[in-house]
């Protein structure tokens, strides 16, 4: 650049602006691109990377590929060498490649000392756990940041892709000091979030037609400095990472920050207890099938053991939510569970069975070092799915999984030696507070090092274990989690709402120290009130006031919400019609929906087909009673406020 414009360095010692929006693109070697020319079965079929590799050295000297297939693969490997070079660009040590990263170091590098370089780019630099180093670089340059989801498809790539427009100044400045703005979908909101007058309430990330809200708000417009960055490292970082190393979360408003830092003021994190649990993902899907550990073959299993558990088997405190169709070949084929038809000993079908002898399979499972070393498979877990999905109804989907069963990797478990400690946690993690601090966070995946950086607040312990008891311990196989987590205060506690839906489905009096069929929670009425209940338990718990778990709820789950405003229960507490797809197997659909939904008395029959337990489908008729209603978080949240505290 200097050589090239030497005249204007010369004349100004840079440019004044620099501006575009550099390629993103992870440079490596994959060869499928320049095969599939020459065999363009590669890439129409699909091919697998074994078949290609199979196929290779076939497909090249067919068609003459040699001089162009080393050239291309000579390319790719000089372009990443140079790009990976610390000489080069010392600034990106320890992160992943990506040539849009190249680009910044560069422009603030030929850019005049109060120069500008303006940036269309994804957000890796932001959230790469190896970045710190660079964010050192980049924070006391960044003039702002202003985050995009592509959900109004303002590029051709992914709708749920996120990017953003960044503002540097060249020069870096001994303060750090910029405006961030997130949850972007329009340009124009940028505009009209600094025109506001930041009167009325800060709009969600969707409005109340359930549209991706565009409207501007002050409030959203954030000043990140020094001192939120100090926040930003407690929260997400390890005890001795520099604030100006830390990641960048995507904060929606003002009040996030104000909630963060009651997050950041707690006393005690999961951290604290880490000679106490043990965390793993214990089967690689595909590598375990290799090895012999493990194979897929779909069948109902009578033996806990032999029930190797899938993302879809679960979600937010319910161990048993969904069993796989005969036919299980993709995540949709699944069946949603009745837990008012489940018989006390019930296991799902599962995806995967034990290849090996129960003797191979317990001396390859992880084991714990508490004393005697025992399988992880001898305690009761906490269960999370690794892949979080920041735009689902929920992201932080936890539960407890049975002793004596497996899963796969896309999941993560952690065994506690205290189970009235696992039992917490499980609580807190179902709850709206936190999981609205993980989306805060806009990580894709939940790993121990996260789970470390919550807190686990010693207020309402009682009260918390009782409804995770409630919620997850639908059969046998959680008697003894029910006995040895047993407290006779368990009779004492009592639902926040006054309705007969709830008394008839559990009363907290009626309850003993041993399990029966009658103990868990079974109809959607009573485990939607336990789960509101459990918001209201964590956020007192963790400090907050009632306006911030409204607005958080409100602001930062909008599938959630939409679904609470379109789900309507009969006086059973059976869901009669519902938008949430994953449930829309146990109620009417649109269309029925309209003959019924003004009916105040009378019932009406619903007759299925159930194929969720052995012997094979079978008929089933549910009735439900009118008259329907539906339920408002909002207002729960309230009632339930006012009691507990």
């Amino acid at each position: 650049w200097e050589l090239e414009y030497a005249d204007l360095f010369e004349r100004r010692g840079g440019f004044d602006l620099t501006i575009g929006n550099p390629p993103w693109v992870k440079v490596e070697w994959d060869d499928t691109g320049i095969l599939s020319d020459a065999e363009p079965k590669v890439e129409v079929r699909g091919w697998s990377k074994s078949k290609v590799s199979k196929n290779r050295t076939e497909i090249i000297g067919e068609s003459n590929l040699r001089e162009e297939y080393l050239a291309d693969y000579e390319e790719d490997e000089g372009t990443q060498a140079f790009q990976n070079a610390k000489q080069n660009y010392p600034l990106l040590q320890g992160m992943q490649t990506n040539s849009y990263k190249c680009f910044l170091p560069q422009s603030w590098l030929i850019g005049k000392d109060d120069g500008v370089s303006a940036f269309l780019h994804p957000e890796g630099v932001y959230d790469d756990a190896n970045g710190g180093l660079f964010r050192k670089a980049l924070y006391p340059r960044l003039r702002a940041h202003f985050q995009f989801q592509n959900e109004k498809k303002l590029f051709p790539i992914a709708n749920r892709k996120k990017y953003s427009i960044n503002v540097y100044r060249c020069a870096s400045r001994e303060a750090v000091e910029f405006v961030n703005l997130a949850n972007l979908f329009t340009p124009s909101t940028v505009e009209d979030c600094f025109a506001h007058d930041g009167r009325g309430p800060v709009p969600g990330i969707k409005d109340e037609n359930h549209e991706w809200n565009t409207a501007g708000h002050a409030e959203r417009i954030i000043k990140i400095d020094d001192e939120v960055l100090a926040l930003f490292a407690r929260l997400y970082g390890d005890e001795d990472t520099p604030p100006r190393a830390a990641q960048l979360p995507v904060l929606h408003s003002r009040q996030i920050v104000n909630v963060l830092r009651k997050f950041a003021d707690q006393p005690r994190y999961l951290s604290e207890f880490e000679e106490e649990y043990f965390s793993t993902r214990q089967w690689g899907e595909a590598a375990a099938q290799e090895n012999g550990i493990i194979e897929r073959d779909t069948q109902f299993i009578s033996d806990a053991r032999n029930w190797i558990v899938s993302g879809p088997h679960f979600f937010v405190s319910t161990p048993l939510f969904q069993t796989p169709d005969r036919d299980c070949s993709t995540h949709r084929a699944y069946e949603q569970i009745d837990f008012t038809n489940l018989p006390a000993d019930y296991l799902p079908r599962t995806n995967y069975i034990p290849a090996c002898s129960d003797e191979e399979y317990l001396r390859r499972t992880p084991n714990v070092s508490w004393g005697n070393e025992q399988p992880v498979t001898s305690f009761y877990r906490l269960m999370a799915r690794s892949m979080l999905s920041q735009s689902g109804v929920r992201t932080l989907i936890t539960t407890v999984i049975p002793k004596k069963s497996g899963h796969i990797d896309t999941l993560r478990t952690i065994a506690f030696r205290d189970s009235r400690l696992m039992l917490q946690t499980v609580g807190l993690f179902s709850s709206v507070p936190y999981d609205f601090w993980v989306k805060v966070t806009g990580n894709a995946r939940f790993r121990e090092s996260m789970a470390r950086h919550l807190p686990i607040p010693k207020s309402f312990e009682q009260q918390l274990v009782v409804r995770t008891l409630l919620l997850n311990s639908l059969t046998t196989h959680y008697a003894d989690l029910w006995a040895e987590s047993w407290q006779d205060a368990f009779t004492d506690d009592a639902w926040t709402k006054d309705d007969p839906r709830l008394t008839a489905d559990t009363d907290f009096s009626d309850l003993t120290d041993t399990w029966d069929w009658d103990t868990p929670l079974r109809t959607r009425y009573a485990r939607r009130q336990a789960m509101v209940e459990l918001d209201v338990l964590a956020a007192q718990a963790l400090g907050l006031t009632l306006d911030e778990l409204q607005t958080g709820y409100r602001v930062q789950f909008p599938v959630l919400r939409k679904y609470e405003q379109n789900t309507w229960y009969d006086q059973n507490g059976r869901i009669i019609y519902t938008k949430n797809r994953s449930l829309s197997d146990v109620g009417f659909k649109s269309k029925q929906w309209k003959t019924v939904k003004d009916k105040t008395s009378g019932t009406v029959e619903r007759t299925i087909e159930d194929d969720t337990q052995p012997g094979g489908p079978g008929e089933r008729t549910i009735v439900y009673e009118a008259p329907f209603d539906k339920c408002d978080r909002e207002e729960d949240y309230e009632r339930a406020w006012g009691v507990l505290e």
